[in-house]
């Protein structure tokens, strides 16, 4: 830690730690985490931070005959529909800071996944269109959330889980940021 009159710096000769976040976009325990702890935990530390949102969770997918996917969510179609607008915020917001307060914003009111998204892109200053395209054309999206979550091992049985190494469950961490 550097101390240069009033502005603490953290730092690590080691880089960021890589966070990846699997959550679910109407849960409350991934609401809790994503505003309470890693928001908090980036704003005071973003040098130390790599985030990897998955907003994927402990949802189900099963491919149809046609062979599309087909997505169940554990909070209903409500959370998937949110969930795809979460991930493609994900693919359309390059700059960490902007992709998590508009996460956070979403995240405190879903119900309205659209709504949502287009309000809070709108009070972040992104453009909302790219990632109503992205949800447009969501089965490519939905097929990239597959990929991290089926090679953890081992499985996801709660969220928010963050990985290193060994998994962390949030419900028996806490970041010391509260």
């Amino acid at each position: 830690m550097h101390s240069n009159d009033n502005e603490t710096k953290i730092s690590s000769a080691y880089g960021p730690v890589l966070v990846m976040v699997f959550y679910e976009a109407l849960c409350p325990d991934s609401k809790y985490f994503i505003i309470k702890q890693l928001q908090t935990a980036y704003y005071k530390a973003p040098a130390l931070i790599d985030f990897q949102l998955i907003p994927y969770g402990k949802a189900t997918t099963t491919t149809n005959a046609d062979g599309s996917l087909a997505f169940t969510c554990q909070h209903g179609e409500i959370e998937c529909n949110a969930n795809i607008y979460h991930a493609c915020c994900v693919e359309a917001i390059d700059e960490p800071k902007i992709l998590i307060d508009v996460i956070a914003c979403m995240i405190k009111n879903n119900v309205l996944p659209k709504e949502a998204m287009q309000r809070c892109a709108k009070e972040n200053q992104v453009e909302w269109e790219p990632i109503q395209k992205c949800y447009d054309r969501q089965a490519r999206i939905c097929k990239r959330l597959l990929i991290p979550k089926g090679s953890l091992s081992p499985p996801i049985n709660y969220v928010c889980v963050t990985c290193r190494s060994p998994p962390i469950i949030t419900n028996d961490y806490s970041f010391p940021f509260d």
